[in-house]
């Protein structure tokens, strides 16, 4: 496999638009908000790859059939040891992929889970949210970890200590990624959602649509992004290695 330079990014854009979720992550590399690893079989008529972000979300592209599973076996392995990353996270433009997928981390003793991903919908928000008074949220922009250029965060502060956030934490294709974090102390008191609001009212104003994903299981995060006006939850299934399953080999 060659690793591609980051003027050859663009080679690949044909393959892309098969993904219908992760759109800005996926873009967000492209377009050089981050620095990704992006391998292919060939250069000038590349039939598959990978894409592995620095946040160890990693996306397959390209023409199922073509791919070469201990190629993409080894792959992985190596990327994962050469930068000792304790998670590995793959998802695929489609089920094509999923037989090959499948045979690798059962040999990794992975497992496949979902994450969703909601459809932003701004009449809702402008209806759920619009009265909603957020002038009391820090908004800034700063360079996130690993990246390149600045985004935009809603953050609450207390005693010079951030204790809640929403972040633009990737943008791509004029679409965002939202990252939402509030420390565990100060969880039920809304600080998620002002946040949210803040960066999300950000967002439109610069012609950026927000997107929401999160895990299966995060329930609180679903219905966080309900009560803004996303809509129209689809599953987004995700071939999952973490360390505490063992040496990935």
């Amino acid at each position: 496999m060659i690793k591609l330079n980051e003027n050859q990014y663009t080679s690949i854009l044909r393959h892309l638009d098969k993904y219908t979720h992760s759109i800005p992550i996926i873009y967000s590399m492209i377009e050089g908000q981050f620095n990704p690893s992006i391998f292919v079989d060939d250069i000038e008529h590349a039939k598959w790859g990978i894409i592995f972000t620095p946040f160890d979300f990693h996306y397959m592209f390209g023409d199922p059939s073509s791919v070469n599973q201990t190629v993409l076996e080894n792959l992985i392995k190596d990327y994962v040891v050469i930068n000792n990353r304790p998670e590995c996270m793959i998802f695929r433009p489609n089920d094509l992929f999923d037989p090959i997928l499948a045979n690798i981390f059962t040999k990794f003793k992975g497992v496949k889970g979902n994450r969703v991903s909601f459809e932003f919908n701004q009449e809702n928000f402008d209806c759920l949210t619009g009265e909603v008074d957020v002038k009391d949220i820090r908004l800034i922009y700063r360079i996130p970890e690993f990246g390149r250029i600045e985004n935009p965060v809603a953050r609450i502060e207390q005693d010079s200590k951030r204790i809640a956030y929403a972040n633009a934490l990737m943008i791509g294709a004029n679409e965002a990624e939202i990252d939402v974090r509030t420390l565990e102390d100060h969880r039920r008191k809304g600080y998620s959602y002002k946040c949210s609001i803040k960066l999300i009212r950000e967002l439109i104003v610069k012609g950026l649509k927000p997107n929401w994903t999160c895990w299966q299981k995060k329930e609180s995060s679903k219905a966080l992004a309900k009560k803004l006006g996303f809509e129209n939850m689809t599953e987004i299934p995700a071939f999952i290695w973490v360390d505490q399953f063992g040496p990935i080999n």
